[in-house]
């Protein structure tokens, strides 16, 4: 049972680790500029570091985005959630054959 317990804290405090929320404040100004440029109408944005990049979280027009800029204020990448008819028909066709029943 202890060696549970110990388990689990170490993967929580890794997890802590690798990505820490932080304020609008401590965010340099180039990566706010550079998310502002791209997403202007971006509001609510929730920030985290992970690693050497900064993450903003926000929705726009009901869709969530997640985008990753550099310190640098290099628009990394961005992923947008997107609805499963909004799929190319070749990716769902391949979705249905090759993961049958997944979800």
């Amino acid at each position: 049972m202890k060696c549970i317990a110990l388990v689990v804290i170490v993967s929580l405090f890794s997890l802590y680790s690798c990505s820490q929320d932080i304020p609008d404040s401590k965010v340099p100004s180039v990566v706010l500029n550079t998310v502002q440029a791209k997403f202007g109408n971006a509001n609510k944005i929730e920030w985290e570091k992970k690693k050497a990049l900064y993450e903003a979280e926000f929705k726009m027009d009901s869709i969530e985005y997640a985008v990753y800029v550099d310190p640098a204020g290099k628009l990394v990448m961005y992923k947008i959630d997107i609805k499963e008819n909004e799929l190319p028909a070749a990716v769902s066709t391949v979705i249905r054959t090759e993961y049958i029943g997944y979800k």
